[in-house]
Formats: C-alpha cells, sequence, structure tokens
C-alpha cells in the first residue's frame, strides 16, 4: 500500500484498533463484532441527534450536535438541521430498517424538510423561475437562494447570513425525497409533486450545471461534480417514479431532459 498518500493512525478508541485496517478487508464476523460494539457504546444511537419541539416530541429533522443534558441543543453553534446532511441520515435510516422504525424516522425527516421548503422557499424559488430574482451575483445573493439549513425544534428559516448556494443540497432532498417515493414509503402528494417541480425548475433557471456554488464541502466558488451528481440522479430516479405513477413532471415540459 505505499501508493496511498497516507497511512491509517491509531484510533483514539484502543477497542476500535483492531478493525482499522486497509488490508484485508474486514469479515463478515469482524463487522458483526464491529456493530455490537458500536451499539454497545451508543455511537449508532440517532436519537441523541433528533431535534425536539417545544412539547417535547421530536420533529422529524437531525441536529448537527448531539443533545445536552436538558435534551435540547441550545447553546450549540451547530444547532441547525442542514438539508445534505439529514437526507443522507434519512436514506441509511430507511435503508438499514426498510420496515421499522428507521424507515419511520426517514420519512419524518423528509416530511419535515418538505414542509420547511414549502413554506418558506418555494417563493423564492419562483422569482428566480421567473427571471424575477438574479441569485447568481455577489454574497449578498446566497441569503435568496433557497435555504439548505433550518432550525429543527421549529422547523423555521434561520435569519442569519449563511452561504446557501449548495445545490448538491437540493439535489439530496430531491433523490432521498423521490427515493421514498420509489419504494412506496412517502407516496408523492399534489404539495410534494408542486415542491419537486419548482426545485427542478429553479436548478433549470440558474443552469446548475454551470453554477458556482459552494459544493459538498461549502469551499470555492465552482463549478462542484458533488453538485452535480445529486440532482441528475433525482432527475433519473423522477422519471422512473412519474413513468410507473403515470402523472406528469409538475415542471416545464422540457426540464427534466435539460437537466
Amino acid at each position: 500500500m505505499a501508493e496511498l498518500p497516507a497511512v491509517l493512525g491509531k484510533p483514539f478508541q484502543a477497542g476500535l484498533e483492531r478493525y482499522c485496517r486497509i488490508e484485508p478487508p474486514l469479515r463478515k464476523e469482524e463487522l458483526k463484532e464491529l456493530n455490537a460494539l458500536l451499539l454497545s457504546k451508543g455511537t449508532l444511537n440517532t436519537s441523541k441527534a433528533k431535534c425536539i419541539g417545544k412539547d417535547r416530541k421530536p420533529t422529524g429533522p437531525f441536529s448537527a450536535s448531539a443533545a445536552n443534558a436538558k435534551g435540547d441543543h441550545t447553546g450549540s453553534s451547530m444547532f441547525g438541521s442542514w438539508l445534505r446532511d439529514n437526507c443522507i441520515i434519512a436514506w441509511g435510516l430507511f435503508y438499514t430498517d426498510p420496515e421499522g422504525a428507521g424507515a419511520e424516522d426517514s420519512v419524518a425527516c423528509i416530511s419535515s424538510i418538505a414542509k420547511f421548503l414549502l413554506t418558506y422557499q418555494s417563493h423564492k424559488m419562483e422569482l428566480v423561475i421567473n427571471g424575477l430574482k438574479d441569485v447568481k451575483g455577489p454574497e449578498k445573493t446566497w441569503m435568496d437562494r433557497p435555504h439548505i439549513r433550518f432550525i429543527g425544534e421549529t422547523g423555521l428559516e434561520d435569519p442569519k447570513w449563511y452561504n446557501h448556494k449548495q445545490n448538491d443540497a437540493l439535489g439530496y432532498f430531491m433523490w432521498a425525497r423521490t427515493q421514498l417515493a420509489w419504494h412506496k414509503k412517502l407516496p408523492f402528494n399534489g404539495e410534494h409533486l408542486k415542491l419537486m417541480g419548482q426545485l427542478f425548475d429553479y436548478l433549470r433557471a440558474i443552469e446548475s450545471w454551470v453554477d458556482l456554488d459552494g459544493g459538498h464541502w461549502e469551499e470555492h466558488s465552482a463549478v462542484h461534480a458533488s453538485s452535480i451528481g445529486p440532482p441528475l440522479a433525482a432527475v433519473k430516479l423522477f422519471k422512473k417514479v412519474a413513468a410507473r405513477d403515470g402523472f406528469l413532471p409538475p415542471c416545464k415540459s422540457d426540464t427534466l431532459d435539460v437537466l
């Protein structure tokens, strides 16, 4: 493995050392041991990151930081719910537990994001789609884009300035939402179809395939592969769902092909 750019150092947790290697691959028995170890330590307990509302019940999304001793996320600089992170978590929960609590948490998470977008972001996309707002300009225009982070405990928009120029986050939501529809865990209703159509037309309006955004790692403005792949995957799967379920895509007639 001399050609690798780096070597693995010792893990901080000594109990993980035997599993931290490049070769040979972990055996099935070792994977079971590792899973049991992580479960015993609470590492795979996603409930700690669930956003909690005033009624002390989960609101659907996950926070970027674990809950404090009071069971909430106040006082943390990472209290927000990022669309990208939540959609990846939601997919993992569904994929590993498609008939159980994982799937239910996945549906709740994606539904909460859809509600946020429909309530607070749809009008922003319509302005861009209809040529009434230019969001491809300097930093001051970045807040005019659909927000890719929100306050998970309340479902409200976060008014603080942030770089929302991250098309991959929108793509991950579109893909995860369509996955749940494809697997018939969360069939599309009228509102969600409207939202999907707006997202497709918005990405077309900003020419997302050449849009200089922040990318998956929120870095310098450039054309990032990480921001092209998720929307493209969403388009391909959405076309399959539309064909299977017999509905017309709720966007301009050629938008999906353009994307």
